[in-house]
Parts: structure tokens; C-alpha cells; sequence
């Protein structure tokens, strides 16, 4: 997609060594870094992260409650080894890239090396905007696959849904009913708007799933249970019913083939189960949702961590709901977030989205008319009825302004863009969107400038800076304009030196030295161009001296140069040679 930055990530010759390929990015290029990420380390806070995630209760804030200190330390170690270098600054630019093409920007992670897989990359936290990257842009991960790429399957509504909840004796107890019924409220409005059908497997047994399927087409399936993974054989597990009401172990492979028994294939699998997101530090595919995706499932909703049943209630509302009104899957997954956040907990860290290739957009809803629930796009001819939108119109205006009081400029721009769609005159919607843009447009300036100065680009990082300097939210800009210049002067100064140097004018060399020291207090003699420069001088008084027959006067230049180096040129020779002229 246009709009998306994909990232591919790879394993080096040495654990914790990776590189990191900008694949595609809407501000062009393919740039890339080495980064190094202790793996080992994120993964072994793994449980104090669930842990924490499964505690947490906070309400809006701008500071990082003691609480919450875990998730973003990881999250932001995560986000400056990903992106660092060259990379970071493709990332910034897409960013502005993507606004002004109207399409909001999308991060796709290639996972390239096993145990990147097992890592919370929906935690990556960006200090220089305060905010976690899957709060503001949809964040998946691609399963590496041969081209494979669906349609959309056209879905005259009902999507159906059929729903897997396993009763085991073996395992710790679900209350089946009690899933079902929490499941069956979240989707209760799209239900009875006749957008959703959800049916469950009365008997959650191999053959009664398969049995089941075979009564499609089934759009969804839905597990809700328990899930394992089996480290000898390095492959994921669900818990099915057996014949007799314990557990029976299925992996991801054998599923798979399950799922396969209907007719089309479900293009989406969500699995409400524990361990459904983890993956082995191994084999890159033997989690059960990556597995399942590689296998031919166009998309994988899992959890990597336990999940609540108020989390996994609201998730299912919002992500179901946005998929139901044609939402891609990605989007579907933000809205699911989202309506996490809504519960004042972090569980919005715990959904995770696999996807085959680029099938995002999983379904095309027909044939939907006003009566099956679903109010149609009104004809562009149609008037607007504004006693309906002027609240929405507000709404959008006031979450706008709130982004801008914020600076989460993007937001705000999308919000604006939305609100002039619905009425051109709204306001001063207009200037603010204007101003938004030009914000933007210096917050991608500045990062640039930052970028180029940290890879020692003084020039463009000053050109940068001086653009901005007098804007109050840069204040730092003038000061950075500064020593950059003051940087590429004295970088422009060692290039002298060592241009006159192999000229052979060491005067010239010694000059510019000055220069540089009058610039630059502590600069440090470049190579030994400065020492080499003294003793060239000398040499070729003695020299001019010995050619001219003062005899006298070029032993004491030899002298000195061999005090300052003995074994330069020959001048130990000539010393030698013309010693009792000396003394």
C-alpha cells in the first residue's frame, strides 16, 4: 500500500545483530541500519509485562505513572533500536509523506529472524511524540509468503461468524456460556442490524467442528480457549474437546486442514486464547497464528498475553464492528484497541495481527440496504442532514483541537480533513488545518535536520534548522543551526588540510590549523598532518640550506628533525653525513 512503511528485519552473524531494509516507504528510498537488540533480556521481562498489563488501571495523562514504567521502558528500547540511522529518518519523512497524500501511515513488520517473532512490538513507544505507535497507526506484522494474494471476498451481509468455545475437564475452567454470552454482547448491535450472524459449534470436538464447517460459507472463526506451545516439537496449540471432555492438543498444522473443510476457506481467524501469539525462538512459522497465515489464512488476530474478559468483550465490539462497515483489517484491529483503551487498562498491547501478503481488505459488503440495518453512503446529490451531523461535526472539531493543544499534529489533520468533507465552512476549520499542515511540515523538517546531524550531514542539518529557528516550538533550532554550521566550518577546514597537504604546501596546512584552533579550542591535530607539516618545513630549509652550502645551518635542521622523528626521510643520513659541520 502507499501509505505503508515496511520494515524487514533480519538476523546478523552474532545474536542480538540485526538489520533493519526500509522495503517500501512513502517517502521513498530503501534505507537501512544495523541496529543491536537484546532479545534475551525483553524476553525475560515477558512475564512481568503480562503481568503488568494485566494490572494496569490508569486514566489520561501526559507523564509515565510507576505503573505503566515497564511497558514503556521496553517499548521505547524497541523503538530506538528499530529505528535508528538512516532508517528513523525515512520513518519521519514517510510520516509527513503520508499525511499530505491523504492516506494515514501504516507500519508493516517482516520478521526475518525467529525470536523477533515472541517480542511485544505493539509496545514501541516514541519519546519525541509521547505516544505509542499503535495508538496512532495501524500496526501489523506480514508473514513472508509466496505472492498470494486474495480479492476480496464479496460478502452480501450477514459476515458470519461461527464461534469455537470448548468445554475441557482437564484444563481450567471456561464458563462456556458465559463466553458466549459476552461475545454475543459485544456484537449485539451489528447482530441485530443484520450485519453480524454468530453461531457456535455446539460440540467442540474435532468432528463436530468439521461437521460445522461443512454448514458455511463461515467469513470468521472464532476460538475462544486455551492455548499451549510445544517446545520439542516447535509448533503452537489449541485445546479442542475430546471424545470423553478432556483436552485434546491439535496443532497449528493439523488445524489448518480443519479449517480447510470449508468452502471458501474463512479468510479470518481470531483466537481468544493465551498463548495464541506466541511464536518458538526457532522456527519463525510455529506459532499457531503465523503458522496459520503462512498456511493460507488471510489474516490472524491473536493475544500474546492473558486476556480479560472485559478486554477481550470490548476488542471483539470494536474490531468486529469496524470490519461489519467495511473496515480493512488493520483498521478493524485499531478499532479493537481502541475500545480496550476505552476500559482505562493496557490490554490494548495485547492484540496481535498477522496478515498474508497485502490482504487487508478482506471482505466487500453488497447489497446492503437501509432495511437489512445499515444506512447505504447517501448520493452525492443528497442534502446533508445537519440536525444528525452537526454533532458529529462538533465532535470532530473538539478532538481536533485537542490533538493540535496536544501537537499530534497527524491526528489532527485527519480529524480536520474529516470535518471540512462534512462542511467546507465549519469554522475556522480551514486555518487550523492549514496551520496543522505547516506544523507538520516543520516537525518533519526539524526530525530531518536531527537525522542529517547525527550522521554528520552538517550542511542540510543547518539549511534544516535555519528554516525553522523562529518558530517558538523549536526554540533549540537556532542554537542547532549553529553548531552545525560551526561543524561543517571546521570539517571544511580538516578537508583543507589535507587537500594542501597532498599539494605538499605545508605553510598552507599550518595556517589552516590556526584557523581551526581559533574555531575550535580543543581540535585535535588531524592525523598528524600538523606534525607532519613542521617537520616537512624544516626538512626542506636544511635542504635549501645544505644545496646552498650553509652547512652549518642544515646540521641543525637534520638535528631537529631527527629529535622530532629519526626515521624521517633521510634526514638521519644527512645528519650523519655533515655532522663536523656541526660541532
Amino acid at each position: 500500500m502507499d501509505g505503508d512503511i515496511e520494515l524487514e528485519i533480519t538476523s546478523g552473524s552474532r545474536r542480538g545483530n540485526y538489520s533493519v531494509r526500509v522495503v517500501h516507504a512513502p517517502s521513498g528510498g530503501e534505507t537501512s541500519s544495523r541496529i543491536r537488540l537484546d532479545v534475551d533480556a525483553i524476553l525475560a521481562r515477558i512475564s512481568d509485562l503480562e503481568a503488568t498489563v494485566l494490572a494496569s488501571a490508569v486514566s489520561a495523562r501526559r507523564t509515565i505513572p510507576i505503573s505503566e514504567q515497564p511497558l514503556h521502558d521496553v517499548g521505547e528500547k524497541m523503538f530506538n533500536a528499530l529505528f535508528t540511522g538512516a532508517v528513523k529518518g525515512t520513518y519521519r519523512a514517510s510520516l509527513g509523506a503520508a499525511q499530505n497524500s491523504g492516506h494515514p501511515l501504516r507500519v508493516v513488520l517482516r520478521l526475518g529472524a525467529p525470536e523477533l517473532v515472541a517480542l511485544p512490538w505493539e509496545m514501541l513507544y516514541d519519546r519525541e511524540t509521547e505516544s505509542y505507535l499503535c495508538h496512532e497507526l495501524p500496526l501489523l506484522r506480514r508473514v513472508p509468503a509466496a505472492d498470494y494474494s486474495y480479492r476480496p471476498l464479496a460478502v452480501e451481509p450477514p459476515l458470519r461468524i461461527l464461534g469455537v468455545v470448548p468445554a475441557v475437564r482437564d484444563l481450567p475452567a471456561l464458563d462456556t456460556e458465559a463466553e458466549k454470552e459476552n461475545l454475543t454482547t459485544a456484537l449485539a448491535e451489528p447482530i441485530s442490524a443484520g450485519l453480524i450472524e454468530l453461531r457456535w459449534v455446539p460440540n467442540a470436538t474435532w468432528d463436530g467442528i468439521q461437521s460445522a464447517l461443512l454448514d458455511g460459507p463461515w467469513h470468521v472463526v472464532h476460538f475462544i480457549g486455551h492455548g499451549d506451545y510445544d517446545v520439542v516439537r516447535q509448533e503452537g496449540l489449541l485445546a479442542l474437546e475430546s471424545a470423553t471432555g478432556r483436552s485434546s492438543m491439535v496443532e497449528s498444522s493439523r488445524l489448518l486442514q480443519l479449517l480447510r473443510e470449508a468452502e471458501p476457506t474463512p479468510r479470518l481467524v481470531v483466537l481468544n486464547s493465551c498463548s495464541s501469539g506466541e511464536s518458538g525462538k526457532d522456527d519463525l512459522f510455529s506459532g499457531t497464528a503465523a503458522a496459520l497465515v503462512r498456511g493460507g489464512i488471510s489474516a490472524v488476530a491473536a493475544m500474546q498475553f492473558t486476556v480479560t474478559d472485559s478486554a477481550a468483550i470490548a476488542f471483539s465490539r470494536g474490531f468486529y464492528g469496524a470490519l461489519a462497515h467495511g473496515r480493512d483489517i488493520d483498521r478493524a484491529a485499531n478499532s479493537g484497541r481502541r475500545s480496550i483503551m476505552g476500559l482505562g487498562t493496557f490490554e490494548w498491547v495485547t492484540p496481535v495481527l498477522y496478515v498474508r501478503g497485502d490482504a487487508t481488505r478482506l471482505f466487500n459488503l453488497t447489497g446492503v440496504t437501509s432495511g437489512a440495518g445499515l444506512i447505504p453512503p447517501a448520493p452525492t446529490s443528497s442534502p446533508i442532514d445537519h440536525g444528525t451531523e452537526e454533532p458529529r461535526k462538533l465532535a470532530l472539531y473538539e478532538r481536533a483541537l485537542s490533538s493540535l493543544r496536544e501537537k499530534q499534529y497527524p491526528t489532527a489533520i485527519s480529524l480536520l480533513g474529516d470535518l471540512l468533507t462534512l462542511d467546507t465552512e465549519f469554522r475556522d476549520a480551514a486555518a487550523l488545518l492549514a496551520g496543522a499542515r505547516q506544523s507538520q511540515e516543520f516537525v518533519d523538517i526539524y526530525y530531518a535536520a536531527r537525522q542529517a546531524q547525527n550522521v554528520g550531514d552538517w550542511a542540510v542539518a543547518a539549511r534544516g534548522y535555519e528554516r525553522i529557528q523562529d518558530d517558538p516550538d523549536f526554540q533549540d533550532a537556532g542554537p542547532r543551526r549553529e553548531s552545525c554550521e560551526r561543524r561543517q566550518r571546521l570539517a571544511d577546514l580538516r578537508k583543507l588540510m589535507w587537500q594542501h597537504a597532498e599539494m605538499g604546501d605545508w605553510r598552507s596546512v599550518l595556517a589552516l590549523h590556526r584557523d581551526l584552533v581559533a574555531l575550535d579550542s580543543s581540535a585535535t591535530d588531524p592525523s598528524g598532518l600538523v606534525s607532519r607539516a613542521h617537520k616537512e618545513i624544516i626538512y626542506a630549509m636544511a635542504r635549501k640550506a645544505e644545496r646552498s652550502g650553509r652547512l652549518t645551518e642544515a646540521v641543525g635542521g637534520y638535528k631537529e628533525v631527527v629529535r622530532l622523528d629519526p626515521g624521517f626521510r633521510d634526514a638521519m643520513f644527512r645528519l650523519r653525513r655533515y655532522r663536523p659541520f656541526g660541532e
